[in-house]
């Protein structure tokens, strides 16, 4: 694949935004690259989470991406490092 039609497969990828619950269920959002910043993940966040359930048991767990930072301000929140090697 030459660079030029590599680099514009990759302009036209979509992102999944994806929360699984407890119980299976799955919500999911495509979202372009140019549009995944904080806010946009917060709103996200924001609208598939139980208020009332976020006091007593939601955890959210993601990557170390820095538009997730203000997530604790909303949820408990912790993150995984993908390089990490045991």
């Amino acid at each position: 694949m030459t660079r030029l039609i590599k680099e514009v497969a990759v302009r036209r990828k979509k992102l999944l935004l994806v929360a699984v619950e407890r119980d299976g269920n799955v919500k999911i959002s495509a979202v372009s690259k140019s549009i995944l910043r904080g806010k946009n993940l917060m709103d996200f966040v924001r609208k598939n989470i139980d208020v009332l359930e976020t006091i007593l048991v939601t955890i959210l767990v993601t990557d170390e991406y820095t538009g997730y930072n203000k997530m604790k301000d909303i949820v408990a929140h912790e993150t995984i490092n993908h390089s990490y090697e045991v």
